[in-house]
C-alpha cells in the first residue's frame, strides 16, 4: 500500500517552513514557555487597557458566601488564594465607592444651586463662593475616583484566580462512574502490547529521533486519522452544530479570560506587532471559540448557539506519566461549544452531549466508561466535567479520550460576551458548555493496542468495529 501522510505530518511540515513558528516547534517547554515567576500576574492581560474589556468577576456575590467559596477552593486544591485579604480589599473598595457616590450627589446639588442662583440673579460674589466650593469638591472627587480605580484593579487582580462555582453534582474526592461498557477481561495481560511496539514492528507510526512526542502517521494509521475526523465531525453536525474554522493562535487576554495560564500555551515571537500583547498558540480549544466570541453581543434569536470546530491542537512539551502518543504535544481535535441563556439549559445540553458521545464511542466495541471528574482535577473555568475513558491494555487503566464540561458564565463574564434582546427578568449573562469530542492522536494510540500483533512475525492487524465499516460505506 502506498504510504499516506497524516494531516498532522502535513501540518508539521507547513509550520516548520514558517519562521515565526519554527522556534515554537523546536523548543522544549522549559524554553518555549516562560516560568510563572517571570510572567505578569494572572489576569493582568484582561485587566489592561489594551484588552478594552471591563470583566465582570461578580466578586460581591462570591464573597457573600465565604464558607462555600473556601470549600470550593479547598476541593479544587488551589493555593495562594486569600479570601480574607480579598474581602478586606473589597470592603475598602465599596467604602470608597460610597464616598464617591456621596460626592457625586453633593456636586449635583451644588450645580443645581448655582443654576438656581443665576436664574434668580443672585449677587455674583455669592455665586462665586458656591463655585469655589464646587471646584473643591471636583478636586476631591477626582482624587477619590483615582483611588477607586486603583483599588478596583487590585480587587479584580486578586479575584481573577477565583474558580468557577462548583456544581453540586461534582464529586469532591474520587471520580464517580456513571456507566461502564464492555469488559476489561477481553485481552489477557500476557498478550498485551503498546502502540510503541506497533511502531517498532510496522510503519504505521514514525517517531522522531528527538523523542516519542514528535511523530507522524502513515498508511492505515494516517487513513484512520482522516476517517475519525470525518466520522465524529459529521455526527456532531447532524445534531445541529455549526462547523466553523477557529484560529490556532489568539491574544493573551483571551487565554487568561478562559482561566488558562499563559505557560499552558506556546508564546509566539512577535517583535514588531501589537506591542504589549502576547499571542498564544493553543489550536482548537475553548479559547479558540472564545477568541471568536470575545466582546460579542449575541441575539436571543440565535440561542442556543451551537458551534463545532475541527483542527490541530498544541500543548507545550512537558514530562508526562504516559508514554508515546498518550502525551503527544500535537493532535487534531473535534471540539464543540454550546451557548445558552440560562444555567438550566446548559445542564440539559450537558446531559444530552454525554449520551451523544457515549453512543458514538460504543460503536468501537471496546471497553469504555463515562465518569464525573473529581473537583481537584477540574479547570478553573469548569463547574463539572464528564469524561469518556477507554481501557488501555498497555497501561492497564482507563484513559480519557473525550469530555464535556459546563463552563457556566465564567468566560462570558470575563470576556464581555453578552446577550441582546433577553428580558431583564431573565439571565443577563450567557452560559456555556464545552466539549472535546475527539483527540485523534490519543484515540489512534488506544485503538492500535486493541488490534492484533504477532511480535515474532512482525505482522499487525487493525481491530474491527462498526465505525470502520461506516468508513468504507462513506468512501
Amino acid at each position: 500500500m502506498a504510504t499516506a501522510l497524516s494531516y498532522s505530518r502535513v501540518r508539521y511540515q507547513k509550520l516548520r517552513n514558517l519562521s515565526r513558528f519554527s522556534k515554537i516547534l523546536r523548543l522544549q517547554s522549559s524554553r518555549c514557555c516562560q516560568e510563572r515567576d517571570n510572567l505578569p500576574e494572572f489576569g493582568s492581560s484582561v485587566l489592561s487597557e489594551l484588552s478594552m474589556i471591563d470583566p465582570d468577576l461578580d466578586v460581591g456575590k462570591k464573597l457573600a458566601n465565604p464558607i462555600e467559596l473556601q470549600k470550593n477552593i479547598e476541593a479544587r486544591g488551589l493555593e495562594n488564594i486569600n479570601i480574607q485579604k480579598l474581602a478586606i480589599k473589597y470592603g475598602r473598595m465599596m467604602k470608597i465607592k460610597q464616598e464617591k457616590d456621596a460626592l457625586d450627589q453633593e456636586r449635583k446639588m451644588l450645580n443645581n444651586q448655582i443654576q438656581t442662583m443665576i436664574k434668580e440673579k443672585i449677587q455674583n460674589e455669592e455665586i462665586e463662593n458656591v463655585k469655589v466650593k464646587a471646584r473643591g469638591l471636583r478636586e476631591q472627587h477626582d482624587t477619590v475616583v483615582k483611588s477607586l480605580q486603583d483599588v478596583h484593579h487590585e480587587v479584580n487582580l486578586m479575584a481573577f484566580g477565583l474558580p468557577n462555582t462548583l456544581s453540586l453534582l461534582t464529586p469532591v474526592d474520587n471520580e464517580e462512574v456513571l456507566e461502564v461498557f464492555g469488559s476489561t477481561e477481553i485481552k489477557q495481560k500476557k498478550d498485551n502490547f503498546s502502540h510503541i511496539e506497533v511502531a517498532e514492528k510496522t510503519d504505521l507510526i514514525k517517531f522522531s529521533s528527538v523523542g516519542d512526542q514528535a511523530f507522524y502517521f502513515t498508511a492505515e494509521a494516517a487513513e484512520l486519522h482522516q476517517h475519525l475526523l470525518s466520522y465524529f465531525s459529521t455526527r456532531v453536525v447532524d445534531q445541529g452544530f455549526i462547523p466553523m474554522k477557529t484560529p490556532d493562535f489568539f491574544k493573551d487576554f483571551v487565554i487568561e479570560g478562559c482561566g488558562i495560564h499563559k505557560e499552558m500555551a506556546y508564546l509566539m515571537h512577535q517583535p514588531y506587532v501589537d506591542q504589549g500583547i502576547q499571542y498564544c498558540v493553543l489550536g482548537t480549544s475553548e479559547a479558540s471559540f472564545a477568541a471568536y466570541l470575545t466582546k460579542m453581543n449575541i441575539s436571543q434569536k440565535s440561542l442556543p448557539l451551537q458551534l463545532m470546530s475541527v483542527g490541530p491542537s498544541y500543548s507545550p512539551v512537558r514530562k508526562s506519566l504516559y508514554p508515546g502518543l498518550f502525551s503527544a504535544a500535537q493532535t487534531s481535535k473535534v471540539n464543540l461549544l454550546g451557548v445558552n441563556s440560562t444555567s438550566e439549559e446548559s445542564y440539559s445540553t450537558f446531559t444530552e452531549l454525554q449520551q451523544l458521545i457515549l453512543e458514538m464511542y460504543k460503536q468501537l466495541e471496546i471497553p469504555l466508561r463515562l465518569i464525573l471528574v473529581p473537583a481537584h482535577k477540574l479547570k478553573l473555568s469548569e463547574e463539572i466535567r464528564a469524561e469518556l475513558q477507554i481501557w488501555t491494555p498497555s497501561l492497564q487503566e482507563y484513559l480519557s479520550v473525550a469530555s464535556i464540561s459546563v463552563l457556566g458564565d465564567y468566560i462570558s463574564r470575563r470576556l464581555a460576551v453578552g446577550p441582546v434582546g433577553i428580558p431583564e427578568f431573565q439571565a443577563s449573562t450567557l452560559h456555556m458548555v464545552y466539549g472535546e469530542v475527539l483527540d485523534t492522536t490519543r484515540l489512534i494510540a488506544v485503538l492500535l493496542e486493541h488490534g492484533s500483533l504477532d511480535k515474532k512475525a512482525g505482522t499487525y492487524q487493525m481491530m474491527k468495529s462498526n465505525i470502520f465499516n461506516q468508513f468504507n460505506n462513506d468512501v
